[in-house]
């Protein structure tokens, strides 16, 4: 079976680096809401389980990539499918 995705280039190390770049302001972003107060204390606080603090991150970038999924193909999110 051919692959269905082979003419699909992959991404740019550009792309990567923006992609990458977007994240640590992300994190830096939450870690200066968690250092106000703003999460009550808990995982997320700077120095926290990573595990935690990923996942937090995860569901931030996804909302985001939801968000520009609306915006780029004018269609329901995979909550709608």
């Amino acid at each position: 079976m051919p692959d269905p995705v082979a003419h699909i280039p992959p991404l740019t190390q550009v792309t990567r680096d923006e992609v990458s770049l977007t994240v640590q302001i992300e994190i830096d972003r939450q870690d200066v809401l968690a250092r106000t107060g703003k999460f009550h204390g808990t995982h997320i606080l700077p120095g926290g389980p990573d595990h935690d603090r990923i996942s937090v991150l995860g569901e931030h970038v996804g909302e985001d990539n939801n968000a520009l999924n609306e915006i780029k193909f004018g269609q329901a999110t995979r909550e709608d499918e």
